[in-house]
């Protein structure tokens, strides 16, 4: 498993090595000699592969640990040789490297290494014989790799009508006082998605005032558990919680929620402890109010003294319908010579629906039986007879095992985010790259190939996608909990990370990942541990104030071999100048701390490829940014969400695919200097002058790879002035415009590929829409203080693919009008602090679609007429499955 795909990453890094620029390191022996390791390595592969297949032995598990142990040292010795030329280069002295006594000296020594590194490859061979052929273990048949389809969602699952059923009877009529719904059930059930397709029914959501979900894990701390609900359900403290003692979080959701009929949902609750902890934060409103949990544990249902719904196992007949949606689409039809052997497989699933989702995703593009055979042998022999629980555990293992090797680093590395944390794409996709884990492809960024890679984890059914944006782009994603539980016991097995602060982990070997999470003790330790000299990765969760010293205490510095240095949302306030000594580094956030600026031995970092400083005190970059030549992320941002300044020569970062967000009104010259960043995929402007449009025009016609632009005018009052942009970024899919606009730009209907279009205090006499409704893939537009006049309208076909519709403080507007035929794909209508319309638009019965249509802060005239029956406007919205009010007097207190 990890070791093989260990050794296939050294032969790729060799192979890169020898066919590159870095060969002009290389005296002539010391390329013979990698080129002696390549064709060992390439030997090893089969035994590698044998050895996964075959059972469990100590002999084994030796031998593969010393394989690991070897590619290891490789690693070091390559990274140390890098290191070495790094250092020349960066005194304009490469050319002479060769010559000096030192070097000579060095060049002797690691061809030393790698003669003995030979030596032991060649024995790691000869006890490969030893160990697999003597028992015949090499002829054992190999798993295919094959994609799975998509995860199982609620659309898919089977056999759940009279669970939603029963548990709407319960959430919905039964009595008024706080009552708990809990649904139990062993992992894998599909408790959450059952009870989440019920939380996010229309009946749930008009019937409650307010609505909270909240994961729960083992390692639960009440003040969190606290601050997610109040934040989901009271906005205006969003930002204030955070500061908040436990005592002032339970009072402030007490006095909230008293005449508030809520519901509110624990999900993965592994104690009584839990709900015997928050039940007397919450107050009987005597209005129906509702908590739902769920649990695995059957006692922590019953201490919650409501209805119990226990979660079945699927019948037989349910398995098999749900094994033939994931593994025959799209017609579920199973041929005739695999029914015998599907039905086999369906059996050994034993009725739990993620093992079947995931064993169905396995088959899904087999269609011939000589494929199922050898997976079916394997499948018997190790499951048979164990419980449910590791049954799963294994079944989502072989799915492990059937990965192309680019992928299992990949997959592994998503266990070592947080447990129940969603992990944004970004940034995950970025860390994958700075690990090195992303092959290059022609044509495509490697930006491009990873969240290729992710798509294709989703479609096997391991990655579950848990937040898309209105525009359909993926956000955020999650692992299954089991699925977790086997990325861990392969990463014990295989030393891929060290989780130091969750378990007793010993440091041991040579660490090459490093993840410390919060309630963290003994950090000054790992200054004394000589094994984290070798370390490639430091990731830091959590916000205890312990780790604003962490870099001092530590002597990050001295991890010379570092690639990723992860700190986003720790307190840390300052980089200590060492920082530049760490030349390997590809990968530096310091998104949502305390850092107020960037010491000059940045200019060091000459591998930099991702700078993450979102969210600091920040206001200005240092010159010495510009020397870092392979920077292709450059994310700031002021914590009060203003751009940062950046010097003069911003144009030399040629590599920059992101640049958000600049504040470019202190260095004129740098607008002209965009234009050499001809990379350019996501840029935002602040504080943007209006005599600055044309010449920022200018530079985007040459960005032809941009995807998205930002821009902002200075203090949001000024008018931006964005004449002519051609030709236009064939690209271009989302622009985000906030500052007065004298008219919308001409250019902005050739942009066929935009999805997303927004305007925030354009200000616009004319209607923006007979430009925008020619955009044939809009997916959606917001129109915020963006017009300024009195109708608005969207003709036949307009708009065809538009889902989300959003206008706010448009303070003129007294009419809208959608033709028939208009925005026929439209799913959620937002109208926001309209004050002059009192109708909702005419033609709104047309839009057969629309799914959610929320009023904020209209006129009471408008809330009349929608709630009124026998109104006319109320007959012309009854087919909208959900509709929120709110009109002006409510919220003046009237």
């Amino acid at each position: 498993m990890g070791t093989e795909v260990v050794l296939r990453f050294l032969i790729d890094k060799l192979k890169s090595l020898l066919g590159g620029e870095e060969r002009a390191w290389l005296t002539t022996e010391l390329q013979d000699e990698f080129s002696k390791i390549i064709s060992e390595s390439e030997c090893l592969i089969p035994f590698l592969q044998a050895a996964d297949a075959s059972a469990e032995t100590e002999a084994r598990r030796i031998w593969m640990k010393r394989v690991r142990e070897v590619v290891f040292e490789v690693e070091d010795i390559l990274d140390d040789l890098a290191l070495h030329f790094w250092q020349h280069e960066s005194v304009g002295v490469l050319h002479k490297a060769f010559s000096t006594i030192p070097d000579k000296i060095i060049r002797h020594r690691i061809t030393v290494q790698i003669r003995e590194i030979h030596t032991k490859f060649q024995k790691l061979s000869e006890d490969a014989h030893v160990y697999l052929m003597a028992g015949g273990i090499l002829s054992s048949a190999s798993e295919d790799h094959s994609i799975f389809p998509p995860h199982l969602e609620e659309d898919d699952i089977v056999g759940t009508k009279t669970a939603i059923d029963e548990l709407l009877k319960w959430l919905v009529e039964g009595e008024e006082r706080l009552t708990v719904v809990s649904v139990v059930g062993m992992g894998g059930l599909g408790k959450t998605t059952l009870v989440r397709q019920v939380f996010n029914s229309p009946y749930i959501k008009n019937r409650f005032d307010c609505h909270a979900w909240v994961t729960v894990s083992q390692s639960f701390r009440k003040d969190k558990l606290l601050q997610s609900m109040i934040k989901q359900f009271d906005e205006q403290v969003h930002h204030e919680v955070h500061g908040w003692t436990e005592v002032e979080l339970a009072e402030h959701l007490h006095r909230y929620l008293q005449s508030k009929r809520y519901v509110i949902v624990l999900d993965d609750v592994w104690s009584i402890d839990l709900w015997e902890g928050i039940k007397h934060m919450l107050p009987d409103t005597r209005c129906g109010s509702r908590v739902i949990v769920t649990t695995r544990n059957y006692e922590v249902a019953m201490s919650t003294y409501g209805h119990v719904y226990n979660l079945q196992l699927l019948t037989s007949e349910e398995a098999w319908s749900l094994f033939r949606k994931k593994a025959f689409p799209p017609d579920a039809e199973c041929p005739q010579e695999l029914e015998k052997p599907s039905r086999y497989v369906v059996t050994r699933c034993g009725g739990l629906p993620l093992a079947i989702a995931v064993t169905g995703g396995f088959f899904s593009t087999k269609r011939d039986l000589s494929e199922w055979e050898p997976f079916i042998h394997n499948l018997g022999s190790k499951l048979e007879s164990n419980p449910y629980f590791t049954t799963l555990i294994r079944v989502i293992k072989l799915s492990y095992n059937a990965l192309p090797y680019y992928l299992k680093f990949c997959f592994l590395y998503m266990g070592i985010f947080p447990e129940d944390v969603p992990i944004r794409i970004t940034r995950l996709i970025r860390l994958w790259i700075a690990e090195g884990f992303v092959q290059a492809m022609e044509g495509k960024t490697r930006e491009e190939v990873a969240l290729g890679y992710l798509n294709e984890l989703v479609r096997r059914s391991l990655v579950r996608v848990s937040e898309f944006h209105d525009d359909g782009r993926l956000g955020s994603c999650q692992i299954h909990d089991l699925i977790r539980e086997m990325i861990l016991s392969v990463v014990r097995e295989e030393s891929f990370f060290i989780r130091y602060g969750e378990e007793d982990m010993n440091l041991y070997g040579r660490v090459r990942r490093l993840y410390i999470n919060d309630n963290f003790a003994g950090v000054l330790m790992l200054e004394r541990s000589q094994h984290l000299l070798h370390l490639r990765s430091l990731l830091v969760f959590g916000k205890e104030s312990i780790f604003g010293s962490v870099l001092a205490e530590m002597g990050v510095h001295k991890f010379t071999f570092l690639k990723v240095l992860d700190l986003e949302g720790t307190p840390v306030k300052s980089l200590p100048s060492e920082i530049g000594n760490l030349l390997h580094l590809r990968y530096l956030s310091l998104r949502n701390t305390m850092i107020t600026g960037l010491p000059k031995s940045m200019g060091k970092l000459v591998n930099i490829e991702t700078l993450d400083l979102k969210g600091t005190c920040i206001a200005a970059l240092p010159i010495e940014i510009l020397k870092l030549k392979f920077l292709r992320h450059l994310i700031v941002s002021h914590y009060d969400m203003n751009g940062v300044s950046v010097p003069k020569g911003i144009g030399k970062l040629s590599a920059l695919q992101t640049l958000t967000c600049i504040d470019i009104a202190s260095e004129v010259a740098a607008i002209s200097e965009l234009g050499n960043l001809i990379q350019m995929m996501r840029l935002c402007i602040a504080n943007l002058r209006r005599e600055d449009g044309r010449t920022l025009c200018s530079s985007i016609e040459k960005m032809n790879r941009l995807i998205s632009f930002k821009a902002m005018s200075k203090d949001g009052n000024q008018s931006l002035d964005l004449p002519a942009i051609s030709p236009t970024p064939p690209h271009l899919q989302r622009i985000h415009l906030n500052g007065r606009l004298e008219n919308l730009p001409d250019w902005i209907a050739s942009l066929h590929k935009l999805v997303k279009m927004s305007l925030f205090g354009s200000r616009l006499s004319d209607d923006p829409l007979k430009i925008l409704q020619s955009l044939p893939n809009l997916v959606v537009l917001t129109l915020e203080a963006a017009y300024d006049g009195e109708e608005l309208c969207c003709q036949a076909e307009g708009l065809p693919k538009l889902k989300v519709l959003k206008l706010a403080r448009l303070y003129g507007l007294k009419s809208m009008r959608v033709e028939k035929g208009a925005m026929p794909c439209l799913q959620k209508l937002h109208l926001d602090e309209c004050k002059m319309l009192e109708k909702v638009p005419f033609g709104i019965e047309h839009l057969t679609h629309l799914k959610e249509l929320y009023l904020m802060k209209m006129p009471d005239a408008l809330i009349k007429s929608i709630t009124s029956d026998g109104e006319e406007d109320h007959r012309k919205i009854e087919h909208i499955p959900l509709v929120r009010t709110k009109s002006i007097s409510t919220l003046a207190g009237v």
